[in-house]
């Protein structure tokens, strides 16, 4: 993906925090990721609240924490570690640099590619971060040591845009540039188990269903398909989208998948059924990345046009398919 002009080669930390949220987001030039985490107390309902609720504190403002300096190139991907401790992040100085996200220091820098790195994705697990690059490999990398597990490539001829491990960690999915394929690898061996061609066009993100045993893919033709793991078998194509797709994020619950595009949409899809249950509008660009926080009621969209949406979708179980526009 070639960059726009003026994005920026820092990563920058921003915090938000209010009575019964707390949020943390991270946010880069090309890619969003964030860990949203809510609790109730006794006060906000259900059974035994107090007929008399204590005034809310009010929210403090969205504000940066620090920014993290040290690429020479645009940051174009960034995850955290499943503890929060450690931050990666991609560039196209052709490194990729993990970060103590406490301190704000640079904990290793991994070199090894020769192109731009386009994506990372730690393993469940937290030991393993998987670097995709345009430089036609993926490199599996030890977070502890920085020492270079094995590189991933099976002689293929392309650019790797996107990689994603498996809820057990025992495999990793990627997508490519320019040949519209889905693979499927071993991390413990390094071999490929499977190899397949979507006919959409470059696979711009993957994502597996939180039981593993589904993969959803975004591509530039428009589509999202979804592929059963074990067999490799479509399962169904997802038809909705008026530009290209650019990112997929199931929910926590697996029952609901998110696809972000370039048509500027959020639309949210029954996995079961494939029918597209609504489209969220409110972005003037498109939209890169769609996460969903851990308890599945929030989902959060990151866009080109220089701002994230956090939409409420706890109620998407008990919607009737409409396919119409929210607002966030």
């Amino acid at each position: 993906m070639i960059p726009p002009k003026g994005c920026v080669r820092s990563v920058s930390v921003w915090v938000w925090r209010s009575t019964h949220t707390a949020l943390q987001i991270l946010v880069s030039s090309m890619m969003l990721m964030f860990v949203l985490g809510c609790q109730r107390s006794p006060e906000a309902g259900g059974h035994g609240a107090n007929l008399e609720k204590p005034a809310p504190t009010p929210a403090r403002p969205v504000a940066e924490i620090r920014p993290l300096k040290g690429h020479t190139g645009v940051v174009g991907s960034v995850a955290f570690s499943p503890d929060g401790r450690t931050l990666a992040s991609a560039s196209d100085d052709h490194t990729v640099r993990l970060w103590n996200v406490a301190s704000g220091q640079i904990v290793n820098t991994l070199k090894g590619h020769s192109r731009t790195v386009e994506a990372v994705a730690f393993s469940p697990d937290g030991r393993i971060l998987a670097s995709a690059s345009d430089d036609e490999t993926i490199k599996l990398w030890d977070t502890t040591s920085g020492r270079l597990l094995r590189t991933l490539d099976e002689n293929f001829d392309g650019m790797f845009l996107s990689v994603a491990f498996s809820p057990d960690g025992k495999m990793l999915a990627s997508g490519d540039a320019f040949f519209s394929r889905v693979k499927l690898w071993d991390v413990a061996s390094g071999h490929l188990l499977g190899d397949k061609d979507c006919h959409a066009g470059a696979v711009s993100s993957v994502a597996f269903s939180p039981d593993g045993r589904t993969l959803a893919s975004a591509h530039v033709g428009r589509v999202i398909r979804i592929w059963d793991v074990t067999s490799g078998q479509l399962l169904r194509t997802l038809n909705g989208h008026v530009d290209a797709a650019t990112s997929v994020a199931f929910s926590p619950d697996g029952r609901t998948l998110a696809s972000g595009g370039e048509d500027k949409a959020v639309r949210l899809w029954d996995v079961t059924s494939g029918q597209l249950m609504h489209t969220l509008q409110g972005h003037t660009n498109w939209v890169e990345s769609v996460t969903f926080s851990p308890d599945g009621r929030t989902l959060a969209s990151g866009s080109a046009d220089k701002t994230i949406k956090l939409w409420d979708v706890s109620g998407i179980a008990n919607m009737i398919p409409t396919g119409r526009a929210l607002k966030p």
